[in-house]
């Protein structure tokens, strides 16, 4: 007798256990703003935080719910709301901004804003977050044949509407009407008479065609003639020369240089000279920096040489000799470039 006692308390003791587990698993999660980390407080205690944008606080039972949202370093107020927690409830809550001292929360679920400092009665439920998962629970749970003792009936097919096809009509047949060709009639000789009038007729045709073509004439000498001119295309197309009058500004001669050390292989540097080198111009000093930035002798001969048509100051283009350090480049560049 005591081990059943005993037994029927235990049973008890665990439904009430279970009990109280069921109606203890309603849970609230809370999106900070993503830029500034929060903490939040459950009835006055601090609550772990796992994420510096995000809480989800478990584990609640039914009833008024007092929350606190903190901001790390105290970069805002601290901000207390009441929430309303239905059983086995699901929140899920984004704090929005409101101004630089008040937040708000936004109810995903309801979908109506909680300000800070509110009181328990402005946070209303209007829906049960579980009547959606528990009508879609319903409407898809088989009905028990055993228990019923009804038999579930064949679902019918649905056939798909279809559109009567109309009749085309028939296409009206065209008639044919087949005329018969004439019979040949026989040629009646031309009497004299005949002839003569045809003779007539032909010569009044004949001097009528030729006064036609005496007018044509007149009105063709009448009429100028409009001279037609023919565009005659170059063969090569002419190519814009540019005066130099002045040398490249600073920033530009800066921009110049620079792409040319990018260049570390000194033939690298030559061929872009030579390539480009003729669409800007250049003063003597110029050309000395450009000349300078390479190691070869011969190289420095050949930036010189190219260079020169786009030198704006000519005349001081001598002073570039001391650019060369043997005798044999110096009356060369002295014979073919500057004396060229």
């Amino acid at each position: 007798m005591k081990k059943i006692l005993l037994f029927c308390s235990l049973m008890g003791l665990g439904q009430i256990t279970i009990s109280a587990q069921e109606k203890n698993d309603a849970f609230v999660y809370i999106q900070g703003d993503k830029q500034t980390p929060i903490y939040v407080k459950m009835e006055g205690e601090m609550q772990a935080r796992y994420s510096k944008d995000f809480a989800i606080l478990n584990g609640l039972a039914a009833g008024p719910l007092h929350l606190e949202v903190l901001f790390q370093q105290n970069a805002y107020p601290a901000q207390k709301f009441i929430l309303n927690i239905a059983p086995s409830g699901q929140r899920s809550l984004v704090l929005k901004k409101l101004n630089n001292t008040q937040f708000a929360l936004y109810d995903l679920n309801n979908g109506h804003y909680i300000n800070a400092g509110n009181k328990v009665e402005d946070d209303v439920i209007t829906t049960d977050p579980n009547k959606e998962l528990q009508d879609m629970l319903a409407v898809n749970k088989e009905p028990d044949v055993a228990n019923t003792g009804k038999e579930i009936a064949d679902p019918v097919q649905e056939v798909p509407e279809t559109k009567p096809v109309k009749a085309a009509k028939p296409k009206k047949e065209k008639k044919v009407v087949v005329v018969a060709a004439p019979e040949d009639t026989p040629a009646t000789p031309a009497t004299k008479e005949d002839t003569r009038f045809l003779d007539f007729e032909m010569n009044k045709e004949a001097a009528a065609n030729a006064e036609k073509q005496k007018g044509n004439k007149r009105n063709k000498k009448e009429e100028p003639e409009q001279a037609v001119t023919i565009e005659a295309t170059p063969e090569k197309p002419v190519k814009k020369t540019i005066n130099c009058e002045e040398g490249m500004t600073e920033a530009a001669f800066n921009a110049f240089a620079q792409r040319l050390e990018d260049r570390t292989d000194e033939e690298n540097k030559l061929s872009y000279v030579q390539k480009y080198g003729k669409a800007f111009c250049f003063s003597t000093e110029q050309v000395r920096v450009v000349a300078l930035s390479f190691n070869s002798q011969s190289s420095r001969y050949e930036v010189a040489r190219v260079l020169k048509p786009r030198v704006s100051d000519i005349d001081h283009y001598t002073e570039l000799l001391s650019l060369f350090n043997t005798n044999y480049l110096k009356e060369r560049f002295k014979n073919e470039v500057v004396g060229k």
